[in-house]
């Protein structure tokens, strides 16, 4: 069963590569407008990177994509890796999701309308290295987004 601890930081698992992720994804069919955030902490590596991607009108608008920035042991009640910030306000229910830089800036509150899932389970079978603490949750997404000086 999936508790509040479960949005706190993990112990690293085995390999290099091994990486706490948050990610977040939203779709506004009445504006067009999509976009996928990710934060992620790559422990035995001591290295962090991020991803925001904006889609409008079915065509990419703004993609960074950073690697290799510096690691945080920040808990993950506030936690920023390349501008994208990520506050924890209520575990398993509500996220705020803030960034900034010269063509893109946002402040979106993600609050979680259904229980977290883990994935695992929803897929069934699976290998011992695939989708391990990963866990999925609807949500519905409210804030705002400017890009390029203009709101979207």
């Amino acid at each position: 069963m999936i508790t509040a601890q479960d949005e706190r930081r993990h112990p690293a698992g085995p390999g290099e590569y091994w990486s706490e992720s948050y990610y977040f994804s939203f779709y506004d069919e009445a504006r067009d407008i999509g976009g996928f955030f990710r934060l992620g902490l790559e422990e035995n590596r001591q290295q962090a990177n991020m991803w925001c991607h904006l889609i409008k009108d079915g065509k990419p608008i703004y993609n960074r994509f950073r690697l290799n920035l510096p690691y945080s042991a920040t808990g993950l009640d506030d936690v920023t890796v390349g501008g994208l910030r990520l506050q924890l306000l209520q575990p398993l229910k509500t996220i705020r999701l803030t960034f900034s830089d010269r063509h893109l800036q946002f402040d979106l509150l993600w609050e979680g309308y259904h229980d977290v899932f883990d994935m695992r389970e929803a897929m069934g079978e699976l290998p011992d290295d695939v989708a391990k603490g990963h866990y999925e949750q609807r949500a519905r997404i409210e804030g705002r987004i400017v890009f390029g000086g203009g709101m979207l």
